[in-house]
Formats: structure tokens, C-alpha cells, sequence
């Protein structure tokens, strides 16, 4: 199966990555799809309806989220790139995914991509070909290319984003505001 946890708002990307997957035309696929909604309810049904391999699973807990995306045959980020996303917004699902040990396909992202650039499958966009493009290429990679490359992510989170690399980034930043006894 194929993953994605997050919102399920239409500016996330979502209904790209449910178009996209109807354009891979797969029986032997499915897209696991958790995340909330906070209205499109029924749009969002719509969009599902029709296809049996499309499973959403509403919300869910964190522990059952990790075993999902490592489970997975890759993990898929479809949110659009925008200057705004871009300079606001870290899609917390990709910190997740690049922990995964599972291939991941992700719309650029520049703050990631400084980090991770060779972590996973950047596409230029949300649009359905770009997407299809980038899920293609994920099924259609070896498992040591695609090993190679999740050890490299996994290596470089832990580098960059581990409990102590960010407590040790948090210390310093507020021993800024403590005064030092002599």
C-alpha cells in the first residue's frame, strides 16, 4: 500500500494524491489514507467513492501511524508547494516519513530539501502527472536503491532532528535568557 497520513483539506494536496493514485490504475495497490478533516466531509467521500483500494482510516494514534508508514510501500507528501507553505510550513508527516525506513515521494519542499535532498523522491509538484511520476519511480526502484536511500534519511533525521540534537539546540537557546550565577 501506498500512505499518506495528514489533513485531508484540499490545499494539503490530498485530492492530487487521490487522483494521482486512480491515474496509477493498480489493482494490486492500495492507498491507506489517515488523517481529519475539519469540513469537505462529503467532498472528500466523493472523491474516494468508486475505488475499493482507497481506505481511509480516520484518525489514529500515533503508535499505529508509525507502524503504517513503515509498513508501507512509501510514504507520499503531496502538499503543494507555495511560497507561503514554503517559507511557514514544515509538513511534520515528512519528519515521520524520513524516520520511516520507507521510501518516501514528497512535493519540494526548500527547508527540507536543504537537509534531505537526497533523502527521498522530490517532485516539482502536487499536479497528478508529477505525482504518478514520483510514485512510479518508487515502484519501480530496487530494494538496495531504495534501502540506500532510507538509511541515508533515517541517518540524517537522527543528525538533524533526534531527541538530543534538538534539547542540546533548546538549552542553548534559553540559557540565553538565564541569567549566570558566578
Amino acid at each position: 500500500y501506498i500512505f499518506y497520513n495528514g489533513s485531508l483539506e484540499e490545499k494539503y494536496g490530498v485530492y492530487d494524491l487521490i487522483k494521482a493514485f486512480n491515474e496509477l490504475n493498480r489493482e494490486d495497490l492500495k492507498l491507506v489514507i489517515t488523517g481529519y478533516h475539519n469540513f469537505e466531509e462529503s467532498k472528500f467521500s466523493s472523491a474516494i467513492m468508486g475505488n475499493p483500494n482507497i481506505i481511509h482510516l480516520g484518525m489514529l494514534d500515533a503508535d499505529k501511524i508509525l507502524s503504517l508508514e513503515n509498513g508501507a510501500l512509501m510514504n507520499v507528501n503531496p502538499c503543494p508547494y507555495t511560497e507561503d507553505f514554503d517559507r511557514y510550513l514544515i509538513p511534520v508527516n515528512m519528519l515521520d516519513y524520513l524516520a520511516s525506513n520507507t521510501i518516501t515521494v514528497s512535493v519540494k519542499n526548500n527547508k527540507l530539501q536543504k537537509y534531505f535532498d537526497e533523502d527521498c523522491i522530490w517532485v516539482n509538484s502536487s499536479d497528478e502527472e508529477d505525482l504518478v511520476n514520483g510514485m512510479k519511480k518508487a515502484l519501480e526502484m530496487k530494494r538496495e536503491e531504495k534501502n540506500k536511500i532510507t538509511k541515508k534519511a533515517v541517518m540524517d533525521m537522527n543528525k538533524t532532528y533526534s531527541m538530543p540534537v534538538v534539547n542540546k539546540k533548546i538549552i542553548l537557546f534559553l540559557k540565553q535568557f538565564l541569567k549566570q550565577k558566578d
